[in-house]
């Protein structure tokens, strides 16, 4: 009587019931031989001859009643989750209004919080797309003798070139200019304005990024004389020549003159981008095509004329602090051998690339990232009260529907009297809740689709 009653004879548990069925048939083959004649010890001992090892047919019987049971535990919870899923579309079909206005809060939230998020994890967390960013630093000029209201100003050719010649904080340094030129007409498309920049030789290497095709510059390319020629970037190279990998030697013209493709940057190569630049240099959202930087005896007399940015990378070992320190004494020398064109009061700084690119948005994107983040959290209340609302609404028409049992009340409570557990409404339940969050999810990511796009 106390085996058949067991407490706990409802929970399935495997040990316990191929013990409890082995020792029924054990006590069954010594009742029978005790009615054959046998003493009780000779017919217990008889009937553990006949069955074999015990140990061994319970061990093998008790792993696979656990595994049916496993089986049979993982196909009902599929059952179930899939019968909640049905049921919930139903009810959430037939309360069409309340669906659409709980997705559309939720999605929301969730298209411009991922749609910020995307953009302060591109700008300000992740690691630059170049070899080794924490080493790469920008050089700039600064002081009351230069005129606006920026900081920091580009430097002129004669001084680039003394830094770089007098310098031991940098493995490298290359100046770059912006540019633009006019991208004659191939067989993809008509001429088209192009937004570029005319560096230094150096400049690839310096930003640790290898071209995808060909090479970049040679020395005696940004020599007067030295060729014409252009590296492509990417979606350039995609958008006007079709991906061809025999661009590689082909001419294309620009501004009406002949230039020799020598290299194509790999996807998502666009420096210099006008975000990450001070805004008074005015260089463009987005740089597709590169040709060398020649200085000519014209730009090597203008020691007063501001026009070249530089990157550098440092050496290693050496911090941001200490470059910082040698452009000081590089600064000093300059007045000392120009006085007429480096005043006392002009220097230069020495800004890591990270924090030149997120400076001038770093706040908006901070104070985006938190209103978005109230956003969500304003949505996820109104549909959280929405669903309240619906609750509250089903109960009043009680007296309507009580037939048909509509209300979620008589609902849960016919659900319990049947037989049903309470993780099992709570999971119902929460089934309606994960359906409006997967529907608001999708429309979400459609939306900060076009929002990150909007935002960059």
């Amino acid at each position: 009587m106390k085996r058949t009653f067991r407490l706990s004879a409802s929970k399935p548990d495997a040990p316990r019931d191929v013990h409890d069925e082995i020792g029924f048939h054990l006590d069954m083959r010594t009742q029978e031989y005790r009615e054959q004649g046998f003493p009780t010890g000779e017919a217990r001992r008889a009937a553990l001859d006949a069955f074999g090892d015990v140990a061994a047919v319970e061990a093998e019987c008790r792993d696979e009643r656990t595994r049916r049971t496993r089986t049979h535990g993982r196909r009902a919870l599929l059952d179930g989750l899939r019968l909640d899923a049905r049921y919930a579309l139903r009810t959430l079909r037939r309360s069409a209004g309340f669906t659409l206005a709980a997705v559309l809060t939720l999605a929301l939230g969730i298209g411009a919080t991922g749609a910020v998020l995307t953009v302060v994890d591109g700008v300000l967390l992740r690691p630059m797309p170049y070899g080794d960013p924490d080493r790469l630093v920008m050089l700039w000029s600064t002081g009351e003798g230069l005129q606006g209201p920026e900081t920091e100003w580009p430097l002129s050719a004669p001084n680039y070139l003394d830094v770089q010649r007098w310098n031991r904080s940098f493995t490298s340094l290359a100046a770059f200019r912006m540019w633009s030129y006019t991208l004659g007409g191939v067989a993809d498309g008509g001429a088209e304005q192009v937004d570029a920049a005319r560096v230094r030789p150096e400049l690839f290497t310096t930003l640790g990024v290898r071209p995808l095709l060909g090479r970049g510059f040679e020395p005696a390319e940004a020599q007067p004389g030295g060729g014409r020629v252009a590296v492509l970037g990417h979606d350039l190279w995609q958008r006007r020549f079709g991906g061809r990998r025999d661009i590689l030697g082909r001419a294309v013209t620009l501004s009406g003159e002949r230039y020799t493709v020598v290299g194509v940057m790999p996807p998502g190569f666009v420096f210099p981008r006008g975000a990450e630049l001070p805004s008074g240099l005015q260089f463009p959202v987005r740089t597709e095509l590169w040709t060398p930087l020649v200085f000519d005896e014209r730009d090597l007399a203008a020691r007063g004329t501001q026009n070249l940015a530089a990157v550098g990378r440092l050496r290693a070992g050496v911090t941001p602090a200490e470059a910082q320190a040698e452009a000081d004494v590089l600064s000093a020398r300059l007045h000392r051998e120009y006085p007429r064109y480096f005043s006392p009061d002009m220097g230069m700084n020495v800004v890591p690339l990270k924090e030149q690119a997120a400076a001038p948005v770093r706040r908006t994107l901070l104070v985006l990232l938190g209103a978005v983040g109230f956003v969500l959290l304003i949505a996820c209340a109104n549909v959280a009260s929405l669903l309240v609302a619906r609750t509250a609404a089903r109960e009043r028409e009680l007296t309507v529907r009580a037939a048909l049992g509509a209300t979620r009340r008589r609902e849960i409570a016919i659900r319990l009297a049947i037989g049903a557990g309470r993780g099992r409404l709570v999971r119902q339940l929460l089934a309606e809740s994960t359906i409006l969050a997967a529907g608001a999810g999708v429309v979400g990511v459609v939306g900060a689709t076009w929002a990150i796009g909007a935002l960059r």
